[in-house]
This record gives structure tokens, C-alpha cells and sequence, in this order.
């Protein structure tokens, strides 16, 4: 069984999207199956802006290898900075859940 997962983040910047999905395609169970998601573009802009990633796992280990390697980029990218980061981080799948 394959499901769809959506990691949005707020306090952060399209950079930082960027670089999470990055670091997850390094994981050969993710490899392929994460993907930025783009908002339409706004009138007037000239161009998208990045909303979220889309992430395909399977049974197995791929939830915890996406959980983990998740945890592992937030602590190298911001277990440095203060306590109080206002940088959040969500993971949803498509019912809201």
C-alpha cells in the first residue's frame, strides 16, 4: 500500500524546503518519492511559490526513514540556533491526519 504524505513548513523560507528534500532523496527508500509541490502563482508574480513535499512511502521502513532523516536534518540544520525557532514542521496525510 503506497500513501501520499504532505510536509509543509512554516517560519522558513523556500531554501529550506529545498534543502529537507535534498537531504531525504539521499535515503535510497525515498529516492524518487519525494517531490515540491508549488502553489499556483499569484497574479501579477512571475512565478510559483513552493508550498510543500509530497512524499510517496510504502509499507515497510520508508515512514521511519522519512521521520528520521526529517529529525536528523532539523537537528544538523537548526540544533545550533536558538530553542525558540520559530520554524515548524508538518506531516499530513491526504484525509488531514
Amino acid at each position: 500500500m503506497v500513501s501520499e504524505l504532505a510536509i509543509t513548513m512554516t517560519g522558513a523560507d523556500a531554501d529550506e524546503l529545498r534543502s529537507l528534500r535534498n537531504w531525504l532523496v539521499q535515503e535510497d527508500e525515498l529516492r524518487g518519492h519525494v517531490v515540491l509541490v508549488s502553489d499556483r502563482p499569484a497574479p501579477g508574480t512571475l512565478g510559483s511559490v513552493l508550498e510543500a513535499l509530497s512524499v510517496s512511502v510504502g509499507s515497510g521502513g520508508a515512514i521511519s526513514v522519512l521521520l528520521t532523516g526529517t529529525v536528523a536534518w532539523l537537528r544538523q540544520r537548526y540544533g545550533h540556533r536558538h530553542p525558540l525557532s520559530t520554524t515548524r514542521i508538518k506531516v499530513r496525510r491526504p484525509d488531514g491526519t
